[in-house]
């Protein structure tokens, strides 16, 4: 069972490195993009669980650029899953968040959701965790090994997508002049 911890914090410093690389990238609130989609349905059917999220956190909310099996685009990034596992750049699960301190009082445990499960590995630039893919469930549970491993790989994948996209646009700036 997961100990319950306090929230892990993002120094002032990894904050301005996470926004300026969102900036850079220009991908927040983009249109739905195929290769995330893509991404976030893979992880729910690696990991069998009926949500799967590729998420981007801002300032101060926590941006979903591809979800399956969920309605909402985003979420406040205070005490978010998603946020305290790019803030802490290690894989983070929670087996049933009913009884972690962290997120007992979490508005997608106790409000409409009910979800009871998560799982997300860090998105990684530059040493600073920008998003997550995760996945979520409505009923308590651990994730066997292989699956946590699959998630990391694919938290991989959405790092490189995004770092090509940067550099896409790099290269094109570089033309224009």
């Amino acid at each position: 069972m997961t100990t319950p911890l306090e929230h892990s914090t993002i120094t002032p410093q990894d904050r301005r490195k996470r926004i300026a690389a969102l900036q850079s990238m220009a991908v927040l609130d983009t249109p739905p993009e195929e290769g995330f989609d893509a991404l976030s349905r893979l992880a729910a059917m690696v990991c069998s669980t009926p949500v799967a999220i590729v998420s981007l956190i801002d300032e101060d909310r926590v941006w979903f650029k591809a979800t399956h099996g969920f309605s909402l685009k985003s979420s406040a990034s205070t005490h978010s899953y998603c946020a305290e596992a790019a803030n802490s750049k290690k894989l983070l699960e929670v087996p049933d968040p009913l009884v972690d301190s962290r997120f007992a009082n979490h508005p997608f445990v106790i409000g409409e959701f009910g979800l009871r499960y998560y799982a997300g590995a860090p998105i990684m630039h530059n040493g600073v965790g920008i998003g997550t893919v995760c996945v979520l469930d409505y009923v308590p549970r651990r994730m066997e090994k292989r699956a946590l491993e699959s998630l990391t790989e694919m938290a991989g994948i959405a790092a490189a997508m995004l770092t090509a996209r940067l550099q896409a646009f790099e290269m094109f700036s570089n033309t224009e002049r």
